[in-house]
């Protein structure tokens, strides 16, 4: 029953962090390639018109979709970039993605060492002044943890119960990665200004504890293993404090996430970062 309810609650958190955007992964003036959902039509704008029919590319069987310009793109040239998918007889469509042809040579080789993604956010870069823009990055970070409600297990061999129920037991802290959305804000000399991560799913190692004196007191001291959706943390722990009767040290918890760079200004560490942005903000003088 516990193996099932784990996979359960893994397929749940698997589905809702799916993305269906495609990833640009490489841009030149010469071509752009990336990855996203199978069947997806990605259209491009190539000239900044507002027509989106100057290039259209399906994402083939193996989620990936490559295309070569008829006309080399100068640096500089401004692109956007649309995409759709037919979902239950209905085209749905993305928000429309603005990206700048920055180097006509360039492999666009996205970084994925963590010196390379700090240079990538250290660099001032002109082409993009005024501008806010969100991207793709992996962090690692410390976060605390508030559970809201822990589901004890009983011991299945003396109790016929599943488990119980507990609210507010303990607190907790912990690290791990976590894979978000960082929006970049730069002024007008292409420095930045401005840095805000925003988690879309992590997974971290932590620890839940609790003491007090009396009776019927009942100490708490447990490492976890969570998932994390936004900043809510679904976990796995493992009791080593004080247990009821007939209950099992394992444990199922959710929890209420406070990470630390809500807390401290850069409060994490940036592991990789993709070059090209998924969106702009209103106000960017990419809109």
């Amino acid at each position: 029953m516990k193996t099932k309810l784990f996979f359960l609650l893994f397929l749940i958190c698997f589905g809702l962090s799916a993305q269906t955007l495609p990833n640009i992964e490489s841009l030149s003036g010469t071509s752009i390639s990336g990855t996203g959902k199978v069947g997806t039509t990605v259209r491009i704008d190539t000239n900044n018109d507002g027509d989106y029919s100057d290039v259209s590319v399906v994402v083939d069987d193996k989620g990936f979709f490559r295309h070569t310009f008829a006309t080399v793109l100068a640096v500089g040239s401004v692109i956007r970039i649309k995409s759709s998918i037919v979902k239950n007889g209905k085209a749905n469509e993305s928000k429309p993605l603005t990206l700048i042809i920055q180097d006509k040579n360039s492999l666009g080789v996205v970084p994925t060492a963590s010196s390379m993604a700090v240079e990538f956010l250290n660099k001032k870069n002109e082409a993009l002044k005024n501008s806010i823009l969100i991207y793709k990055a992996t962090i690692s970070n410390t976060n605390f943890s508030i559970p809201i409600a822990r589901f004890n297990f009983n011991d299945t061999s003396t109790d016929n119960a599943l488990g119980n129920v507990t609210l507010f037991t303990s607190i907790g802290a912990g690290v791990g990665l976590s894979w978000g959305r960082m929006e970049i804000t730069r002024d007008d000399t292409g420095q930045i200004t401005n840095e805000e991560y925003s988690n879309t799913i992590g997974f971290h190692i932590g620890v839940l504890f609790s003491s007090g004196t009396g009776e019927d007191t009942k100490n708490v001291f447990a490492p976890t293993l969570n998932m994390a959706l936004l900043d809510f943390q679904i976990g796995l722990g493992y009791e080593l404090g004080t247990v009821g009767d007939n209950q099992s040290r394992t444990f199922l918890t959710v929890s209420y996430a406070i990470p630390l760079y809500k807390l401290v200004r850069k409060g994490y560490r940036v592991w990789k970062i993709n070059p090209y942005p998924i969106a702009s903000r209103k106000g960017s003088n990419l809109n």
